[in-house]
């Protein structure tokens, strides 16, 4: 009974990858036309941005959504180079993996062996040791959850509340948790905890060259007409290109 059941399971999951096949392997001018098109489309939004930001911050703003959406499709470009599956060929996923961090502030070769472990140990209530600080995935019974004392209970709904999920903790995590090893074993992770120090020292280098090209010019002050015809003064702060 057990084997014929277990049987007709593996005769769906070979139907199931049959019918998949075609998608399994990496399209070359496709994964050129997604990372064209994400690079592209963030590039000139922060442009966008830059120009805008002298006429108006109320137009400025707008445009940072489009830009946030082209950052998450940077994010799973660089996600599918982590598994392999954006190119057939392995330096180039972690090439185009290590281009993307410097966009998503994720330290690629940490982070893509931190998540090969999610993938391996997601919800397996015997193996949730293995998933590290996995703050996304790690699962709890409804017993165990009962057992907690009230205030660890109200600590475990703080923490999946979807406005602190999603709202509150991601900046966290990529502005500055992802800055230093924080689940990365002393032992068999030294290349990954090499890694994040580097993409580190990349930012500092890229973000500081921007700065340096388009720095800060102090606010002017001038003067605008308010609905009663009487004059106010508005201080802009304006983005400069620094002279070649």
């Amino acid at each position: 009974m057990i084997s014929a059941g277990l049987g007709a399971v593996i005769l769906q999951m070979d139907q199931m990858l049959s019918g998949t096949k075609g998608f399994q392997a990496p399209i070359l001018a496709r994964s050129l036309g997604q990372l064209a098109t994400s690079f592209g489309g963030f590039v000139a939004t922060c442009t966008a941005m830059y120009l805008c930001l002298a006429v108006s911050l109320s137009i400025t703003l707008p445009i940072s959504v489009l830009g946030a959406g082209f950052l998450v499709r940077i994010f799973i470009i660089q996600h599918d180079c982590g598994h392999g599956s954006f190119f057939r060929s392995r330096r180039a996923n972690d090439l185009i993996g290590s281009l993307c961090s410097l966009m998503t502030l994720t330290p690629y070769a940490f982070w893509r062996r931190q998540h090969a472990r999610h993938h391996g140990s997601w919800n397996n209530l015997d193996r949730r040791a293995a998933s590290g600080l996995d703050i996304y995935s790690s699962c709890m019974t409804v017993a165990e959850y009962r057992a907690l004392g009230r205030w660890r209970r109200c600590l475990v709904r703080l923490t999946n509340h979807p406005i602190v999920a999603n709202l509150l903790l991601p900046p966290f995590v990529f502005a500055i948790l992802y800055r230093v090893p924080f689940d990365a074993a002393k032992g068999g992770w030294r290349r990954e905890r090499r890694g994040v120090y580097l993409t580190n020292l990349a930012l500092v280098v890229l973000i500081g060259g921007l700065g340096s090209r388009f720095r800060l010019r102090p606010c002017r002050r001038r003067p605008a007409a308010d609905h009663g015809n009487r004059l106010n003064h508005r201080c802009l702060a304006v983005l400069d290109p620094a002279p070649l």
